[in-house]
């Protein structure tokens, strides 16, 4: 046997540690993503108002058109129940679009872009009616996918963006199974059904935008979702087959995300520092963004928490350029703990739903420009604006508790709009010289 000279000994021992280091930590538990996303810059701002969209929890209420179409929301997301269009298995396929074609028709006439969120597997297709399918059903689920898409992407519905899956990284199919999805415990079915289901959709609507399910990817109690679904998903290869990836959003679970960016927007970062280590850079919707109105006393819900909590969301989503946010939901149903809705279960507008509309008007109106540079505890985002002479919307507010701080800005005049829809015209004392006091309670101000 030869002697090693002290170099190519060195060599060696250098070789022999980093096959050790590599192999130890490809072994290894993969640790939560550093907050690195929070550094990436947004991507490019869309249209401020074009974010704006609500929720409907059924298909079957069509009033919730009109009341929908009363937000100013640009998008609706709407539930696509498999096992009510083909609730049994039949050769050919017979399928009943009845209710949807009504829903969608008017749904496309009131000028909203549309997501179809495609849920609820027939018994005959899949053990459970929110996670994989069996062999018929895999196959049946294509055809379905292909027929949906051929029918509804042309004239009277133009509906383009097809979601698979609400929350697929629930792993308890019998407690939360409802919510529309329950892939969690096998993140590779549902890698390799988009492999399936990208090309059908593709092929039925060239212009069609698959959206990955919403994951919620929270820790609650009973911990049903796999916090890694997406990165598992992706291992599997995933990443080819969706257009866009898609996240739900509760300001109850901020303190997971803060570290990452400041509310909503430290859920998007997150998501999309995730995609980025898989070496995909894609647009980032969020599917459900909510806050109860009222619910259990010890919550401490109320119409002012929901107001303030939507305009800073929205605001921050314009900020992260998300291509829509969708509020969670339109109306509440009787019985529910939490009211999440714009309207009650009556289809009696709340102040929430006044909030949504002073949004949508002011946005509608307006071009993201950026944050404004002012120091903490202030939070503020400019926009170009053209209504009534204004050339200018500051939204802005303070974060924590405190009193008031000052807000400068050049202008002989400006109209300040509080949230739960008080307006008022603040004049200067000298020309040029406005300064607005700004609290917790977000204020929208055009001048």
């Amino acid at each position: 046997m030869s002697r090693k000279t002290p170099a190519i000994r060195q060599l060696w021992l250098t070789a022999c540690i980093s096959l050790f280091t590599t192999l130890l930590f490809a072994c290894a538990p993969r640790p939560t993503p550093t907050p690195a996303a929070a550094t990436l810059s947004p991507l490019p701002a869309v249209p401020a108002g074009a974010v704006l969209g609500v929720e409907l929890t059924t298909e079957r209420d069509e009033g919730q058109v009109e009341l929908a179409a009363g937000t100013g929301a640009r998008w609706v997301r709407v539930p696509l129940r498999w096992r009510t269009i083909e609730p049994r298995q039949n050769t050919p396929p017979a399928y009943r679009f009845d209710t949807y074609d009504t829903l969608l028709s008017a749904l496309h006439s009131r000028g909203f872009q549309i997501i179809l969120t495609v849920r609820d597997n027939p018994t005959w297709a899949a053990d459970t009616p929110c996670g994989p399918l069996n062999a018929a059903g895999q196959e049946a689920f294509l055809r379905f996918l292909e027929e949906a898409v051929g029918r509804y992407h042309r004239e009277p519905y133009a509906v383009h963006h097809w979601e698979l899956y609400n929350e697929p990284d629930n792993t308890d199919a019998e407690t939360y199974g409802a919510q529309g999805g329950c892939w969690g415990n096998a993140p590779a079915a549902y890698a390799e059904l988009l492999r399936r289901a990208y090309p059908v959709i593709k092929g039925a609507d060239p212009d069609a935008v698959v959206i990955f399910g919403g994951l919620a990817l929270e820790q609650i109690e009973g911990n049903p979702f796999n916090v890694r679904f997406l990165e598992r998903a992706l291992d599997a290869g995933a990443g080819p087959y969706f257009d866009w990836a898609n996240f739900h959003y509760y300001p109850a679970f901020s303190y997971r995300w803060d570290r990452f960016g400041r509310g909503i927007q430290g859920k998007h970062a997150y998501i999309r520092s995730i995609l980025k280590r898989a070496g995909f850079e894609k647009p980032v919707m969020c599917s459900e963004l909510g806050q109860p109105t009222a619910g259990p006393a010890a919550e401490g819900y109320s119409d002012q928490k929901t107001a303030d909590e939507m305009v800073r969301s929205y605001a921050r989503a314009v900020w992260a350029g998300m291509p829509a946010a969708i509020w969670h939901k339109l109306q509440d149903r009787p019985g529910e703990a939490r009211l999440y809705g714009l309207v009650d279960a009556g289809g009696v507008p709340k102040p929430a739903y006044r909030t949504y509309q002073l949004l949508a008007q002011h946005l509608s109106s307006a071009h993201f420009r950026g944050e404004l540079s002012v120091s903490e505890p202030l939070e503020a985002y400019e926009f170009a604006y053209e209504e009534d002479g204004f050339t200018h919307l500051v939204i802005a507010w303070r974060n924590g508790d405190g009193p008031a701080v000052p807000l400068h800005i050049s202008a002989s005049r400006a109209l300040v709009v509080r949230v739960v829809g008080e307006e008022m015209v603040v004049q200067p004392q000298r020309a040029e010289d406005l300064v607005i006091p700004i609290d917790s309670q977000p204020l929208m101000i055009v001048y």
